[in-house]
């Protein structure tokens, strides 16, 4: 995890040192989202405004896409799927 400024938490930092940029991926846990699941929480959505207030790029991921009753294979196709949405998103903020 990584701290920024104003003193958030980021799961993970991409950084592209040929054009400077940079971009977050953030890890939606259990505790992102509202009893049923299907939410996001407002605390979690206000952090994410004031991180891209801040600049920040961000690719979210939920864990349901990585861990379902144990870890999911690459080869699952829910994982496939999410994995290749994600290279597209940083292809985006990246490149």
């Amino acid at each position: 995890q990584v701290k920024t400024v104003n003193k958030y938490r980021l799961d993970f930092v991409l950084y592209n040192t040929n054009n400077k940029k940079y971009v977050a991926i953030e890890v939606d846990g259990k505790n992102h989202f509202d009893e049923t699941g299907k939410y996001l929480v407002d605390e979690h959505i206000e952090r994410i405004k004031v991180l891209k207030r801040a600049g920040w790029n961000i690719v979210h991921t939920s864990y349901h896409y990585w861990f379902d009753k144990g870890w999911l294979d690459k080869k699952d196709p829910r994982l496939k799927k999410e994995l290749d949405r994600i290279y597209n998103e940083l292809d985006t903020y990246l490149f």
